[in-house]
């Protein structure tokens, strides 16, 4: 599926998701009840339905997605270091991905992910990608996602 959501994204197809619970605090039940139960409690959808109602295929598109920026507040979670303990005190919250290559560049908007977490006195994204895959034969790319974000953190400032 990541080959089909890269795809898909680079012909302008893919499916948009919203989380509709950007603020929600995640805790320790969410992590233990995995995927299922993140996707409850931040009402993440796509064209108006709920995930658990959109046909398997996008469902998958949408898991694959967002493997990538869940996949790292776990890890920050499991080490009891949560995101918004790391941005206290900062508005500003600045990744470097290394080696990026085919999905990572898909759909970029689900990095937003991040900044839902990281507190809501952070109120800039940005996602340094660092490697030969970045696009435009650049060896890093430096980018920002004021344009695309959702209405909860356009509010930010």
């Amino acid at each position: 599926s990541a080959m089909a959501i890269s795809l898909m994204y680079q012909i302008g197809g893919g499916p948009v998701f919203e989380v509709r619970q950007p603020d929600l605090c995640l805790g320790q039940d969410i992590y233990e009840g995995g995927l299922q139960a993140y996707v409850h409690a931040v009402e993440l959808e796509s064209a108006g339905k709920g995930f658990m109602e959109l046909p398997m295929f996008t469902q998958n598109m949408i898991i694959d997605s967002m493997s990538y920026p869940l996949s790292v507040l776990e890890g920050l979670h499991r080490s009891k270091c949560d995101i918004e303990m790391l941005c206290r005190g900062k508005t500003a919250l600045e990744v470097h991905i290394l080696d990026p290559s085919g999905s990572v560049f898909a759909n970029t908007s689900k990095f937003e992910e991040w900044l839902h977490r990281a507190g809501t006195q952070v109120n800039e994204l940005h996602i340094c990608f660092v490697g030969p895959e970045v696009p435009n034969g650049e060896a890093r790319m430096k980018t920002s996602f004021d344009d695309q974000l959702c209405e909860s953190c356009r509010k930010r400032g």
